[in-house]
Order: C-alpha cells, then sequence, then structure tokens
C-alpha cells in the first residue's frame, strides 16, 4: 500500500524567531509549528524541562530532539520571548495573557509567571 506525503499543511514549519542554527531541541507546537531552541536556556528557566533533558531524549527527523507539546505555536511564542533575551511578548487580551500563564505555570517557568501574573 502507497502511503501518500504530507501535505503543507501537515509538514512543520520552523518559528522565524526560534531558529537559532546553535539550537539543539526542538519543541513542537500544537499546530506543527517547530521552535528550534537551547536546551541550556530551557533548563535555566524552567525545572520541569530541566528534568525532562537531563534524561536522553532521541533524535528526531531533523537529527535534534523533538518534543511534542500540546500549546498551540501563538502561546508557546509568548512563552520563549519572555525566556530569551529577545523583544518581551505584546500580551494585549486577557486571553493571551492567561494562555501564556498556563503555560508557564505547567512548565514551570517562575520567572515568566511571575511577568504573566
Amino acid at each position: 500500500m502507497a502511503t501518500s506525503s504530507p501535505s503543507p499543511d501537515d509538514r512543520p514549519r520552523t518559528h522565524a524567531a526560534f531558529n537559532h542554527p546553535a539550537a539543539d531541541i526542538i519543541i513542537c507546537s500544537s499546530d506543527n509549528v517547530h521552535f528550534r531552541l537551547h536546551k541550556i536556556i530551557l533548563s535555566i528557566a524552567s525545572d520541569f524541562f530541566g528534568d525532562m533533558l537531563s534524561l536522553p531524549q532521541p533524535d528526531g527527523a531533523a537529527g535534534l530532539p523533538v518534543i511534542p507539546v500540546t500549546e498551540h505555536s501563538s502561546v508557546l511564542e509568548s512563552l520563549f520571548r519572555l525566556c530569551y533575551p529577545i523583544k518581551d511578548p505584546l500580551l494585549l487580551t486577557v486571553e493571551q495573557v492567561r494562555s501564556t500563564l498556563e503555560a508557564a505555570m505547567k512548565y514551570q517557568m517562575e520567572e515568566a509567571t511571575e511577568i504573566a501574573t
């Protein structure tokens, strides 16, 4: 039985702001956007990721570990902007603040939780 190739909507997209060539891990959002990140930054920002990344991670198709998460890319972009030395996100609506705060609490990101609160 032949398999079909993924449609363009099914293929992962890489987030433009989080695509550094020195990245050593990929976080994949629920809408299939890849965030190429750095384990050290995630480990410092998040006890959750620090614990998880202390365990061996299998490499994905891109040669880096790929960790799927349940959050939408818009939430992850805001969350990761709070952790990285780049421009902070604009959280303009109550929904944006709420979803970012929930993700920060879920991933035990103290600084991001304080900022979103």
